[in-house]
């Protein structure tokens, strides 16, 4: 059989049609995206104006005076961290105490004063070498500045009775 009338070819998109169409395209987006932009943009604005206007507007005196109690708290949870940053620990003071005293010594006066780094210690001592053998360890320890025997006497059972006034480096107490 022979045809008479030749049938149409399929049109096949060119590349010239394609780079056309993807053109089209673009610029369809590129409109879309312009508008969508200038309407987010004038949304913005108007809601960082309302948002303004609402901080604008006169704050009621509750709300005024409960701030100024939110204030005055926040003040002295301020001052009480600060004190208690700079407040002295003074129980360092006794485990050193505890485990650097000699077993033959026994006190019977213990004066304690961190601001000044100080401690007094008056007590009795079985003999002069037990005492001379606590002070000894005294000056060993690094906490220790400097000790100072002081009121040294001999009682009627042979005890010495004596006092000691120690120099605390400051670092003890932190």
């Amino acid at each position: 059989m022979v045809q008479i009338i030749p049938k149409e070819k399929k049109k096949r998109l060119s590349l010239e049609g394609f780079i056309f169409y993807f053109s089209l395209i673009l610029l369809f987006l590129s409109f879309l995206s312009y508008f969508s932009l200038l309407y987010l943009t004038a949304r913005s604005v108007k809601i960082k104006e309302n948002l303004e206007m609402t901080l604008a507007k006169e704050r009621t005196k509750e709300e005024i005076s409960l701030e100024n109690k939110i204030l005055k708290y926040q003040d002295k949870i301020n001052n009480f961290s600060l004190l208690i940053k700079e407040h002295p620990i003074v129980s360092n003071f006794f485990p050193l105490l505890e485990k650097n005293c000699h077993p033959k010594i026994w006190f019977s006066n213990f004066v304690l004063s961190p601001t000044n780094q100080t401690a007094t210690l008056s007590g009795q001592a079985e003999s002069f070498s037990v005492l001379s053998h606590q002070l000894q360890i005294f000056n060993s320890l690094p906490e220790i500045e400097n000790l100072d025997l002081s009121n040294l006497s001999l009682n009627k059972a042979g005890q010495v009775s004596f006092t000691i006034n120690l120099s605390l480096k400051e670092n003890l107490f932190k």
